[in-house]
């Protein structure tokens, strides 16, 4: 059996991770304070900036109108995002997640019609799973979706903390298509649904952090939507999800994690430079270093668990477990940096409105999407006894070419 060999940095990533950085720390950077100031509210020029460099088509094919860049190239487009604003590699995150899962499991005219505009920055999409009462679970999922005699789709239900709610064009909703075994995973389904259909209501929420991003809850109130809508077969809705949850989310905030803690790194490292403390610099202090080296750790490990399983996806590898383990290793080392930071801070660390606040209040929006620790845990133990037949991420790299349908454009 050949050994595939993950490919290593490019010149291609290394242009790309300059031109992040650019823009990102004279264009982006620059707007945060205001984007603090103004609490939680919907930021449109943020998408705009970053749609107009092609920025969402980062993983759609050429074909497409996309990038084709690859997934290490994703990472290092959050990883540098997220090191200026978490706010603006929250917003390309989440319309990231169902451009996959339609790249996955569109038909021909469903990815002729929509990916391009996607790539192109006129759409921005996202996915619509989470419930107020049922979380993430997809078994439990109350939305449903009912078929008319006309053959269209009558949407009812409410999703919760749906990211980028408030610039959203499309959704990809998945509803219960089956009033059978409530455990039969055949009983979901993922549908294309437009924004400005009837009975789409969003409310935001105030939240504590990422300002400029929105993640609402969205109302689905008779929601029509043609059969050209369904995105993928009848009963593949958590094919779907997990395709695009485990292949795409996970590594978002692992990518978001490195950058937070570059940040937070850096941010240390000159606080501590500047503090003079028994004739040198607090940064010179023996038991000073050691913390910052604690720090330097984190981030080494973080980068590390990110780019192994960016690397995989790139040459097709079945890489769930490193995707889980990515999500967990690299959101926990983030976790742990802040608080080594307010550490070092020490009172400065109560102030309000600085760096460090910032990306305190941000790092706390990495643990919950795609799953908190414990459910990284649990799916990185059930590999180890053989509990997950499907490797998605091999699933997603097999896509088959689907039938094509009308497009939805009704």
């Amino acid at each position: 059996m050949s050994i595939m060999v993950p490919p290593q940095i490019t010149d291609a990533h290394l242009l790309l991770r300059t031109e992040v950085r650019q823009v990102a720390r004279k264009e982006i950077q620059p707007r945060v304070e205001q984007l603090e100031a103004t609490g939680t509210h919907t930021d449109r020029a943020l998408p705009a900036m970053m749609g107009a460099r092609g920025w969402f088509g980062i993983l759609l094919g050429t074909e497409h109108g996309g990038m084709g860049a690859g997934h290490v190239a994703r990472c290092i487009l959050l990883d540098e995002l997220s090191y200026s604003s978490g706010a603006a590699a929250a917003i390309l995150q989440a319309s990231l997640i169902p451009s996959l899962a339609i790249d996955y499991a569109g038909s021909q005219s469903q990815q002729h019609y929509w990916l391009p505009k996607v790539a192109s920055g006129a759409v921005y999409p996202t996915i619509a799973v989470t419930e107020p009462e049922h979380g993430g679970n997809l078994l439990e999922i109350g939305t449903t979706a009912t078929r008319t005699s006309s053959g269209s789709w009558v949407i009812d239900g409410t999703k919760c903390l749906i990211g980028n709610s408030g610039i959203a064009h499309l959704y990809v909703v998945i509803a219960r298509t089956d009033e059978g075994d409530s455990r039969d995973a055949r009983c979901l389904s993922a549908f294309l649904m437009e924004s400005d259909r009837a009975g789409v209501i969003v409310e935001q929420p105030k939240m504590v952090g990422m300002h400029g991003f929105t993640a609402g809850t969205v109302h689905l109130d008779q929601v029509q939507v043609p059969d050209g809508n369904l995105l993928g077969a009848m009963g593949e809705g958590m094919r779907v999800a997990h395709v695009a949850s485990i292949v795409c989310g996970r590594l978002n905030f692992a990518a978001m994690a490195v950058g937070m803690i570059r940040r937070v790194l850096d941010t240390t490292r000159e606080f501590l430079s500047a503090r003079p403390r028994y004739g040198t610099r607090l940064a010179d202090q023996p038991i000073v270093r050691y913390h910052l080296g604690e720090m330097e750790s984190l981030l080494v490990t973080a980068q590390s668990v990110t780019q192994t399983a960016a690397q995989k996806l790139d040459t097709g590898e079945g890489c769930d477990e490193h995707l889980f383990n990515a999500k967990l290793v690299a959101t926990r080392c983030a976790r742990e940096a802040v608080a080594i930071a307010v550490s070092l801070h020490g009172g400065h660390a109560i102030l309000a409105d600085t760096v460090l606040d910032r990306i305190r209040r941000d790092v706390s929006f990495l643990e919950a999407p795609a799953g908190p620790d414990d459910i990284q845990i649990d799916r990185l133990g059930k590999a180890v006894v053989g509990r997950h037949p499907i490797q998605w991420s091999t699933e997603y790299a097999r896509r088959p070419a689907r039938p094509d349908t009308v497009a939805a454009t009704a």
